[in-house]
């Protein structure tokens, strides 16, 4: 039987990166999606809230080919060529965004922003309290008063109870942004002999998100 070199587990993942090859070759992409050409979501489109911004900028380049190096001492070519022997890549991939989010926050009605709080009795009946009558409270205090004037009104009732509480919808803004990097170097050291094809490989990753 053939035992595998690269293991006998039930499930195997195993990642290859291109190599270069005795012709330099590369090639340069660029990658937009932008929401100009995108259509606004039901929802949004039912509170007047915003289409979400998106605009996706993915870029990036690959080079490969076989390598070049000084040779040193007296006798032949000043430069090593190593074409059937030794091949270099590198490719460089960006990645950049500028995007929203829809989120749908509770805040208060604006009857509760003024202490007038409403429930559902016993009887079934819609019942309210105002809340700054009880203890001669009087008027809220400026600094909850400011605090509860940052709040934004509402725009749905997809949230909250409808009566103290309702949803606003907005857009929250953010980026993304990320590179990735790939360099491999492949070297023959023995081909087609009597000790068969052995050739050792370096592979450099590395991503920055």
């Amino acid at each position: 039987t053939n035992e595998s070199s690269t293991g006998r587990a039930v499930g195997q993942v195993r990642l290859v990166t291109k190599g270069g090859t005795n012709d330099f070759h590369g090639d340069v992409f660029y990658l937009n999606r932008n929401d100009y050409f995108q259509a606004n979501t039901f929802f949004n489109n039912l509170t007047n809230t915003p289409r979400q911004r998106q605009n996706q900028h993915f870029f990036g380049f690959a080079l490969g080919g076989p390598m070049f190096a000084p040779r040193f001492g007296e006798g032949g070519p000043a430069v090593w060529n190593g074409r059937d022997r030794a091949f270099w890549f590198f490719s460089y991939e960006g990645f950049r965004e500028n995007f929203s989010v829809t989120r749908n926050r509770t805040v208060l009605t604006p009857e509760a922003r003024n202490g007038v709080f409403r429930y559902t009795g016993a009887n079934g009946a819609l019942t309210s309290v105002n809340l700054l009558t009880i203890g001669n409270a009087g008027a809220l205090n400026p600094l909850t008063g400011s605090q509860l004037n940052a709040m934004p009104l509402p725009n749905n009732t997809l949230v909250g109870d409808s009566l103290n509480t309702a949803g606003f919808r907005y857009n929250v803004t953010g980026k993304d942004v990320n590179d990735k990097y790939v360099f491999r170097y492949d070297h023959v050291l023995v081909q087609d002999s009597d000790a068969g094809s052995h050739k050792i490989e370096f592979v450099y990753n590395r991503a920055s998100f």
